[in-house]
C-alpha cells in the first residue's frame, strides 16, 4: 500500500473489534517469535490509519500514584507497506500527547539494545537510559515497582530503561520538545551521573562505569554461590567459594576483548548493566539454575546505529567466543588428566565444565529472544559463518563430552 497522506492517530475503543483484530496482526508480523505472543492491547490503545487503512499502533499503560502518573509505552510497531515513512515517530508524538491530556508526569519505555532505530527515536525526543534503581528512587518502591512489573522489565534481558518527564497540561503540545537541553538533564545528572544533549551524547563518569561493571561481576559470584551451596552462607565451603569466584573471572575474561577493541576506537564506550534483571536470575539461582546477566558495551552516545558498530563489536564478540571455547576444552581436559588424582575433586571440575556450558550456552550458542542480546547474537549478525563455526565447535564439544 502506498501512503498517499499523512496518517490519522486515535484512540481505539474496546467497540472497535476490527481495528483491535488488524492491530494484533500488524504487531505479530512486527514482532518474532515469542515476543508476537505476548503482545496484547490496553484501553490506551492508539492506531494509525493511512487513506483509512490500519498501518501501525502504540500500545500504552498508565500507572497511577499520588505525585502523578506514569506513562508506559508497551509496544510500538508499523505494517511493512507503512515503514520509512516516519509513522513511528508520528505514533510516538501521539502517544506523548496522549499521556499529558491524562495527566502523566512522565514516560518510560523499555528498548531493546540491539534496537538502536528505536532507542534513536526515543532519544531524539529527550529520552535517556536510566537504572532500575534510579527508577525506584524517583517514583518510590510502590510507583516504581508497578511500573518495573508492567514494562516486564525484571525479565527484559539486555533491554534498556528509557525516560523522559512530560510537560505540565498546559504545553500539552510536544511538537519539537524537548528543547535544546531536556527539562530533566539537571535532575536526571544528579540521580544518575549522566546527561544527554542535544547531540545524543551521554556523559557518564569513568569511575561509576567501573562501579557498575565491579558490582555485575559481584552478583554473579553471589548467584552461582547460591547455586552451588544454597542460601545458607554458613554452609559454603571452599569448592562453593571457589567455583563462584570462576564465575566471577568468567565475566572479567569476557570483557577483555570488548576492553582490547574499543579501546582502539577514538570514541567513548561504556558499560552498561543487566542490573533490572538480577532478582529474576537470583530466584533463578534459588532454585539451582544460573543465568548470567554479563550487561553491554556501548558507545557514550545515546543516538547509535548497532550495524555500523558491529566492526568494533563483531571482532570482540568472536574473540571472547574463541577465548570461552579454550576455557571449556581446557577445563575439559583438566578432568580428565587431574580428576583422579585427588589433586582436584571430580565433583569441582564437572561443576566448571556446566558453569562454562551455561556461558556457551546462552552467550554464544542461543541468539532468539530472549538471548539476543548475548555475546552469540553480535557474532551472528556481524558474520554468520563465523558464528555457525563457533557454535558447532561448542555443540561438537558438548556432545562428545556429555554423551561421548
Amino acid at each position: 500500500m502506498a501512503a498517499t497522506s499523512d496518517p490519522s492517530i486515535t484512540l481505539v475503543s474496546e467497540e472497535e473489534v476490527e481495528t483491535r483484530r488488524r492491530l494484533e496482526e500488524i504487531a505479530a508480523d512486527a514482532f518474532a517469535t515469542p515476543q508476537d505472543y505476548l503482545v496484547s492491547l490496553s484501553a490506551h490503545t492508539l492506531a494509525a490509519r493511512v487513506d483509512g487503512e490500519v498501518v501501525g499502533g502504540v500500545v500504552l499503560d498508565i500507572v497511577d500514584g499520588s505525585a502523578g502518573d506514569v506513562g508506559i509505552v508497551s509496544w510500538l510497531f508499523t505494517s511493512p507497506s507503512a515503514q520509512g515513512r516516519g509513522i513511528g515517530d508520528q505514533l510516538v508524538d501521539a502517544a506523548l500527547d496522549y499521556l499529558v491530556e491524562q495527566g502523566c508526569r512522565a514516560v518510560v519505555t523499555v528498548v531493546q539494545w540491539p534496537n538502536t532505530a528505536s532507542s534513536a527515536l526515543f532519544a531524539r525526543r529527550g529520552f535517556s537510559r536510566i537504572s532500575s534503581s534510579t527508577l525506584l528512587e524517583r517514583f518510590g518502591p510502590k510507583q516504581g515497582g508497578l511500573v518495573w512489573l508492567k514494562t516486564f522489565h525484571f525479565v527484559n534481558v539486555g533491554c534498556d530503561l528509557w525516560y523522559l518527564e512530560l510537560p505540565g497540561e498546559e504545553s500539552s503540545e510536544l511538537s519539537g520538545y524537548p528543547p535544546e537541553k531536556p527539562a530533566n538533564a539537571t535532575d536526571r545528572a544528579t540521580s544518575d551521573s549522566e546527561v544527554s544533549n542535544s547531540r545524543g551524547r551521554q556523559r557518564r563518569s569513568p569511575l561509576r562505569t567501573a562501579r557498575r561493571f565491579s558490582e555485575t561481576v559481584l552478583v554473579h559470584v553471589v548467584l552461582l554461590a547460591i547455586v552451588v551451596g544454597g542460601l545458607d552462607v554458613q554452609s559454603w565451603d571452599l569448592t562453593t567459594v571457589g567455583l563462584a569466584v570462576t564465575a566471577g573471572v568468567l565475566l572479567s575474561l569476557r570483557w577483555v576483548p570488548y576492553a582490547v577493541f574499543t579501546s582502539r576506537d577514538s570514541r567513548q564506550w561504556v558499560f552498561w548493566d543487566w542490573g533490572n534483571v538480577y532478582p529474576f536470575a537470583g530466584a533463578i539461582a534459588v532454585f539451582g539454575g544460573f543465568l548470567p546477566v554479563p550487561g553491554h558495551i556501548t558507545p557514550e552516545r545515546s543516538e547509535w546505529d548497532y550495524r555500523d558498530e558491529l566492526s568494533v563489536l563483531g571482532p570482540a564478540a568472536t574473540a571472547w567466543g574463541v577465548l570461552l571455547l579454550a576455557t571449556l576444552l581446557g577445563v575439559i581436559a583438566m578432568s580428565e588428566w587431574l580428576g583422579t588424582s585427588g589433586w582436584l575433586e571430580a565433583a569441582t571440575l564437572e561443576s566448571l565444565v556446566l558453569t562454562l556450558t551455561v556461558f556457551v550456552v546462552v552467550d554464544l550458542w542461543v541468539i532468539v529472544w530472549p538471548f539476543d542480546s548475548y555475546n552469540g547474537r553480535i557474532v551472528y549478525d556481524w558474520n554468520r559463518v563465523v558464528w555457525a563455526v563457533l557454535s558447532g565447535i561448542a555443540a561438537l564439544i558438548l556432545v562428545v563430552y556429555y554423551f561421548g
